[in-house]
Order: C-alpha cells, then sequence, then structure tokens
C-alpha cells in the first residue's frame, strides 16, 4: 500500500472512529470523539490543497469533506424533526410536577428518560439514524476505493 493510500485510509478510520466514540456515555470521550471528528476534517482540507487535483489523495480528500457537511447537514435536519416529532408528553407531565412544588427525585427523573427514549426510539432511528447510515455508509464506500487505489471519478455526488 502506498503512502497516499495509507493516509487517506488512516482518515477514513479516524473519521469513524471519531463518530463512534460520540457514543460513549463518558463526557471526556465524547469531547475526544468531537475534537478528533474536527481534527480529521482540518486534515481533509490540508490534504487537499497539498494534493494534485486528479490525484488519489485530492478525491478522496474532497469525497470526505463532502461527506462530514452532509452528514452533518442530514443529522442537523433529523434533530430539528426529532424534536418535532418525539412525544414530550412524560418530560411535560415531570415539569408540571416540578412547578407545582413537588421536586422529582433522581429516580423519577432516570425514569422519565427511560420513557421518553422508550416511547421516541422510532422517531430517532428514522430522523437522527438515517445520517448515521449515510455516514458509515460513504465511509465504508470510501475505504473500499482507497483499499483498490480508485480514485473517486464523480466527487459532486451526495451518493
Amino acid at each position: 500500500m502506498q503512502k497516499d493510500q495509507k493516509n487517506i485510509l488512516s482518515l477514513y478510520v479516524g473519521i469513524f472512529i471519531s463518530i463512534i466514540l460520540n457514543f460513549v456515555p463518558v463526557y471526556s470521550v465524547q469531547v475526544f470523539g468531537f475534537v478528533f471528528f474536527f481534527a480529521s476534517l482540518i486534515s481533509c482540507y490540508i490534504y487537499r490543497s497539498r494534493s494534485k487535483e486528479n490525484s488519489l489523495q485530492h478525491s478522496h480528500a474532497v469525497y470526505l469533506i463532502k461527506t462530514i457537511w452532509i452528514f452533518s447537514l442530514f443529522l442537523f435536519i433529523g434533530i430539528i424533526a426529532a424534536g418535532l416529532l418525539a412525544d414530550n408528553s412524560s418530560i411535560h407531565a415531570i415539569i408540571d410536577q416540578a412547578s407545582n412544588g413537588i421536586m422529582p427525585n433522581e429516580r423519577a427523573m432516570e425514569e422519565v428518560l427511560i420513557n421518553y427514549m422508550k416511547n421516541n426510539m422510532l422517531v430517532f432511528m428514522v430522523t437522527i439514524g438515517s445520517s448515521f447510515i449515510y455516514a458509515f455508509y460513504r465511509l465504508y464506500k470510501g475505504m473500499l476505493l482507497v483499499k483498490n487505489n480508485n480514485i473517486i471519478s464523480n466527487t459532486k455526488s451526495w451518493f
């Protein structure tokens, strides 16, 4: 495997790992994943600027930049849609209870969170999950092309 291939493949793996790290329920790990994600994006821009127009490195850097931005757009739209479509009745109930002077304990708040997640799992999977499916599809497709030393011919495609 050539040096360019290894560099680009490491970007694909880095972006994939940084997305996965944001699912770990430890704040410091999520922060690291967030920083790693943006460092990978900056690296893509650097690779794109330092490479020749029709090279392996340039086409994959453009592909990764587009993947990250479109994924972010889909995720943003998904979060807005999830907020609009989610059933917030359990949250409103505990807020009403608190506004009436009855402060919920930690256990009650955990139950509200669990009920909220159960009631809205399908909404979250469709609205937010689809953006992750898109990102993982693009990353997998790109990694296969890099391993075969193939240049991405149509970098303007969203899929």
